[in-house]
């Protein structure tokens, strides 16, 4: 077996495993309260009954994710015609995705006899929230800045520069695609690695200032607080990485290039560990106390059962809030029922739009 073809069987089964990984993982830590997206007793998930769901739900994804993996390595290494081998990996992505769904949905019917109304005390904090930026305004700044000294580098440098560029890389970090040199070209890449830093970085300060906090004091509140923190300094750092790529993109030695895009991943990756360690909302961190069974009605996460559709997607008009805890998964979705929500969709639409055509634009 030679070099590529490990490094293809490696990232093929990387790439397989990500989504049945995290949907098992996930499924084991979200709220003690909230299982399979139903507001539940936190003891419902210890218990026979729940035991034997999360089994039947680990099951179906284990399956599905072998029989998909093995059509796409078939795809991969089967050497039929490209045609086939494409058609297989498609195959084998969707066989997985839609086994994945399939046991999250027969998960909720197992689930919904077990649901319990939530608790109606709410708790609210009667004092302006601090809203600093993630990693202060010196840190906000740092990617543009990585961005500015780049586009100067590439000023002082352009002889150096060789005359064919890479303008994308494969999922090795090797360059597949090139362009040839001019201004365009060379300072293309600080233009669109700019345009990426200015969403994530309203991204990030969005996520400060909109999220709904389920407890704003005590304990629960500081690690509440503490989560949020964490999951976007993960983000600010893959901001770092991407403005070291863009900036620098036509000078970067290839070893060091590829450098950046394994520290990409490993960022990626290690935000996914630490949040499914913390468990969603931080709730599994040292400290966190469990109410005992009967004891009250449980806090859920002070959204209605009824506006969550498929337990996926929260719409409710009546909730003010933009972002909300996601049911099933770690993290947070936004509130299709706020008119906000539709601005960002749409802004995110545009620029996926945009992003290839002013790549067109500045590379051909």
């Amino acid at each position: 077996m030679n070099w590529m073809t490990l490094q293809s069987l490696i990232v093929s089964f990387l790439l397989m495993s990500v989504l049945p990984a995290t949907a098992l993982l996930t499924s084991r830590r979200t709220r003690p309260e909230i299982f399979f997206s139903f507001t539940v007793d936190p003891s419902l998930r210890q218990s026979a009954a729940g035991q034997a769901i999360l089994r039947r739900f680990s099951l179906t994804v284990i399956l599905s994710a072998i029989l998909g993996l093995v059509l796409t390595l078939s795809g991969v290494f089967g050497g039929l015609s490209p045609r086939m081998d494409v058609a297989l990996i498609l195959v084998g992505a969707t066989v997985e995705f839609v086994g994945i769904i399939a046991a999250y949905a027969a998960a909720r019917r197992q689930v919904r006899p077990h649901r319990v109304e939530p608790s109606r005390e709410r708790e609210v904090l009667l004092r302006a929230r601090p809203t600093r930026p993630v990693g202060g305004w010196l840190g906000q700044a740092g990617p543009f800045l990585i961005l500015g000294g780049g586009a100067f580098c590439l000023w002082r440098r352009w002889d150096a520069i060789p005359r064919r560029i890479p303008t994308h890389w494969n999922l090795y970090g090797s360059p597949d695609q090139w362009a040839d040199k001019s201004g365009r070209s060379v300072f293309g890449s600080v233009l669109l690695g700019a345009l990426v830093c200015l969403v994530l970085s309203l991204l990030l300060n969005g996520l400060v200032r909109g999220v709904r906090r389920i407890h704003s004091s005590g304990l629960d509140g500081a690690k509440e607080s503490r989560f949020l923190g964490t999951m976007l300094l993960f983000l600010l750092g893959l901001e770092y990485c991407l403005a070291g790529i863009f900036g620098f993109a036509p000078i970067l030695p290839a070893r060091l290039t590829s450098f950046l895009f394994m520290a990409i991943g490993l960022v990626v990756v290690g935000m996914l560990a630490v949040a499914i360690w913390m468990g969603q909302g931080g709730w599994r961190l040292r400290g966190q106390i469990v109410s005992a069974p009967g004891h009250q009605a449980p806090d859920g996460d002070r959204t209605p059962d009824e506006c969550w559709k498929w337990g996926l997607f929260y719409y409710n008009p009546a909730d003010p809030v933009l972002w909300v805890e996601k049911r099933f998964g770690i993290g947070w979705t936004i509130n299709f029922g706020n008119p906000r929500a539709w601005f960002i969709l749409g802004a995110t639409l545009l620029l996926a739009v945009a992003t290839p055509v002013l790549s067109i634009l500045l590379f051909k």
